[in-house]
C-alpha cells in the first residue's frame, strides 16, 4: 500500500499575557494521541507553534505548507481572533484581513481549524476560498474545546471524511456529558466533494500510480507536492517517462489522476491527458516562471534534452563541467525546428538558474525585423521603469537599461537573432553587469559574428544544439502517437530516420499520424507520405510557433530561412533537394556539377552562413531532410522560386 505525502497540521497557538489561562499543551498532546491511535497515522504530521505571534504567521505558513490550520486561542466576539505582539501582549487580527491571507494559499490548505470561542463570522469568511472551515458560536469549556479537537482528529486518522469527524466530534461532546456540542459550525466551500476523504491512500502496488511519480502527480493535482515530489516529476518529463498532454474532457482533479492512473497498463512510462487547468496548475508548480519577462514554457514534453540543458547550463557557469570555462555571452545555434526556443524555455524556469540568477530573466524574440525601442520598453516595465519609450535613440535605451542591470543578476536571453546589429544594443547592456546574455539563431553567419565582434565585450561560446537521438525520437513519437507506433513500430522507426530526428517534423508528424489512427485509418499510407515529405510541408506547426493569433504552416517557418536569399542563392538551395541522395551530403565537386560553377565556394559559404547548409567534415556538406523538401518545393512554385 502506498500513501500519499503526509498531511500536515499546523497547530498554531497565542494565549497573551493578560487572558484567561487555556491548556494548549493539554489540546496538543490529545490530538497526538488520537493521531497516534488511528490507522491512519502515518498519514500525518503536526506541527505545533505556541505563542505565535502575528508576524510569524505567513513565514510559518509558507515554511509549512500545511494541509489543515489548527488555530488554539481567544477569539474577540467581534470577528477577530486574537494572535501576539512583540511584547506578547494582544493583537488582534480582523477576519477580513486573516481570509485573506489564507487565500494566499489555497490548494494547500484544506482545512482550518478554529478551535476558539466566538470565531464563527471568521470561519464564515474563510470558507469562500477554503474547502472545509470550523468555528464556535459563543463559547465551549477548556474541557469541550480538546474533547471536541480529539475527537475529530481521531476521525480523520480513520480515514472518515471531514463533514463525519465534525459529527462525530459533536457526539463526543454529548458521550461526555460536556455542555455546548451545538456550539462548533462546519463551514463547506460551494462545490467541495463531502464524500472526499483528506487522507488519499493509493492502493495497488503494481500499477502505475504507485510509483513515485504516480504519487508527485497525484500531490501536484492537489498542489501539495514536495520539492522531492516536484524533482522526481522534471526528471521523469526529461527522460522521456512522462508525458502530460492537454485535452479538454479529461483530468480536472487529483482524484482523476488517481482513476487514471489505476487505468493505465504496467510499464515503465506514465502519458496523461488533462484539462487546460490541470495543466497549467501543474507547469506552474513544476516549472514557475521566474521574476522579469520569461519565454513562454512549450509545454510538458522535452525528452531527449537532458545533456544539452547541461551542456548549456555548464557553459553558463551553473554547473562545472571537467575543462569547461563559463562565458557572459553563450551562442545557441541549429537548424530550423531543432527546438532552440524550446529549450531556453525549458531552461529559464530551471531551478539551478533560479538559483544563480535570483533577480529573474529577460527574454525577447528579435525575428527578423525587430522593434528594438519597444523591446527594452518592456523590460524596462518589467524592472520598474516605465520611461524607455521616451528615449530618444537606442543608444540611450542601452545606458539606462545598463544602469538597471547594474544591482541585478538575470540572465538575458536573446531568441531567434538574425540579424547580430539587432542583438548587440542588448548584449551590450548587460556588459559591466553580474548578467549573462543566452542568446539562440538559426544561422551561422550571425553566430560567428556575434562570437567575434569585438564590440560585444564577452567571452562568447558557441553551442550547437543537435537534433534528437535516434532512441529519444522515436520515444517523442511515440508519445506522440502511442497506437501507431506500438502497431508499426519498425515503420515509425524508419520515419524517425528519414526526418533525421528533427523535434519540429516529430510534434508535427505525431499528430497527423494520432488524428488519422483515432479515425480508425489505416496509417500505412500516411507514414510513407511523411516519410517522402509531401505530408509534412502544408501541416500548421505546433502551437508553441504561433505568431500572434497564427500557427504557420512548417513550410511558412522553413521559407523565413529562404525568404533572405537573394533570388540566385534560392536557385542553388532548391537544386540541392533535386539532387539530395539519402542522407543528404555532398561534397563541393558535386555541388559545383549541381550548379553548374567552377568555384562552388562562394554559394557554399553563403548557404552554411543562412543556416540551411552543415560541414560535416572531410569537405562533405550536410542539408537536413525536412529542409530538402521546402528545397523541392522551391521548385514546383509557379514564379520561379520568388516569393
Amino acid at each position: 500500500m502506498t500513501k500519499e505525502r503526509k498531511i500536515k497540521i499546523l497547530f498554531l497557538a497565542a494565549n497573551p499575557f493578560d487572558t484567561d489561562r487555556l491548556q494548549l499543551g493539554e489540546q496538543v498532546r490529545a490530538i497526538f494521541d488520537e493521531i497516534q491511535m488511528s490507522s491512519a497515522r502515518e498519514a500525518f504530521e503536526i506541527l505545533p507553534h505556541l505563542a505565535v505571534r502575528a508576524s510569524d504567521l505567513q513565514r510559518l505558513l509558507l515554511t509549512h505548507r500545511p494541509s489543515i490550520v489548527h488555530f488554539s486561542g481567544h477569539g474577540s466576539g467581534i470577528s477577530q481572533i486574537m494572535l501576539e505582539d512583540a511584547q506578547g501582549g494582544p493583537l488582534l487580527v480582523d477576519k477580513e484581513v486573516l481570509a485573506r491571507v489564507l487565500e494566499l494559499h489555497q490548494g494547500e490548505i484544506q482545512l482550518v481549524f478554529l478551535n476558539a470561542c466566538y470565531t464563527k463570522p471568521v470561519a464564515e469568511e474563510i470558507s469562500k476560498t477554503i474547502d472545509y472551515t470550523i468555528g464556535t458560536r459563543t463559547e465551549i469549556v477548556q474541557e469541550g474545546v480538546i474533547s471536541f479537537a480529539a475527537a475529530f482528529y481521531r476521525a480523520l486518522g480513520f480515514n472518515r471524511t471531514v463533514t463525519f469527524a465534525f459529527k462525530s466530534a459533536k457526539a463526543e461532546l454529548d458521550l461526555l456529558r460536556i455542555s455546548g456540542s451545538d456550539e462548533p459550525q462546519l463551514f463547506v466551500k460551494d462545490g467541495v466533494d463531502l464524500a472526499k476523504p483528506l487522507v488519499q491512500i493509493v492502493e495497488s502496488p503494481s500499477a502505475a500510480h504507485s510509483k513515485p511519480v504516480g504519487v508527485a502527480l497525484v500531490n501536484l493535482a492537489g498542489q501539495r507536492a514536495s520539492d522531492e515530489e516536484k524533482n522526481t516529476t522534471r526528471q521523469a518529463l526529461m527522460s522521456g517517462k512522462l508525458v502530460l498532454e492537454q485535452l479538454e474532457d479529461t483530468a480536472a482533479t487529483e482524484q482523476d489522476i488517481v482513476a487514471a492512473l489505476q487505468n493505465l497498463p504496467e510499464g515503465d512510462a506514465i502519458h496523461l491527458s488533462v484539462n487546460e487547468s490541470l495543466y497549467l496548475r501543474i507547469q506552474e508548480q513544476l516549472f514557475p516562471s521566474p521574476p522579469g519577462v520569461p519565454p513562454a514554457l512549450p509545454g510538458l514534453m522535452f525528452v531527449g534534452r537532458e545533456d544539452s540543458l547541461i551542456e548549456i547550463k555548464g557553459r553558463l557557469g551553473i554547473e562545472s563541467l571537467p575543462q569547461q570555462a563559463a562565458t557572459n555571452l553563450l551562442i545557441v545555434r541549429g537548424w530550423p525546428g531543432v527546438g532552440k526556443t524550446t529549450t531556453v524555455g525549458v531552461l529559464a524556469r530551471d531551478r539551478d538558474v533560479a538559483t544563480m540568477f535570483p533577480d529573474g530573466v529577460l527574454w525577447t524574440a528579435l525575428n527578423q525585423d525587430p522593434e528594438v525601442m519597444s523591446k527594452f520598453a518592456e523590460w524596462g516595465r518589467s524592472l520598474g521603469d516605465h520611461g524607455f519609450l521616451q528615449l530618444p535613440t537606442i543608444d540611450d535605451s542601452v545606458a539606462r537599461m545598463s544602469t538597471l542591470l547594474r544591482s541585478r543578476r538575470m540572465l538575458i536571453i536573446i531568441d531567434d537573432i538574425w540579424n547580430p546589429a539587432h542583438a548587440l544594443p542588448f548584449i551590450r547592456a548587460a556588459l559591466d553587469t553580474k548578467c549573462v546574455v543566452l542568446a539562440t539563431t538559426r544561422l551561422t553567419s550571425v553566430a560567428s559574428a556575434l562570437a567575434n565582434a569585438s564590440a560585444t565585450g564577452s567571452q562568447a561560446s558557441v553551442y550547437k544544439l543537435p537534433v534528437l537521438t535516434e532512441e529519444n525520437a522515436l520515444i517523442l513519437l511515440s508519445y506522440l502517437a502511442p497506437d501507431v507506433v506500438k502497431n508499426h513500430t519498425d515503420n515509425c522507426r524508419e520515419l524517425v530516420r528519414d526526418i533525421e530526428c528533427l523535434p519540429l517534423a516529430l510534434h508535427v508528424a505525431g499528430r497527423l499520424l494520432k488524428a488519422e489512427s483515432e479515425m480508425g485509418l489505416d496509417v500505412g499510407d500516411l507514414i510513407e507520405g511523411i516519410r517522402e515529405g509531401s505530408k509534412l510541408l502544408p501541416e500548421a506547426a505546433p502551437l508553441d510557433r504561433a505568431e500572434g493569433k497564427i500557427i504557420p504552416t512548417v513550410d511558412a517557418l522553413l521559407r523565413r530561412s529562404t525568404d533572405s536569399l537573394d533570388p540566385e542563392m534560392r536557385k542553388c538551395f532548391a537544386y540541392l533537394g533535386v539532387f539530395a541522395p539519402k542522407p543528404a551530403t555532398f561534397d563541393m565537386p558535386a555541388m559545383a556539377a549541381v550548379w553548374m560553377v567552377d568555384n562552388p565556394r562562394p554559394m557554399i559559404r553563403k548557404l552554411v552562413g543562412h543556416g540551411l547548409l552543415e560541414p560535416v567534415g572531410s569537405g562533405r556538406f550536410q542539408i537536413h531532410a525536412l529542409l530538402v523538401r521546402h528545397a523541392n518545393s522551391l521548385l514546383t512554385l509557379p514564379d520561379g522560386f520568388s516569393r
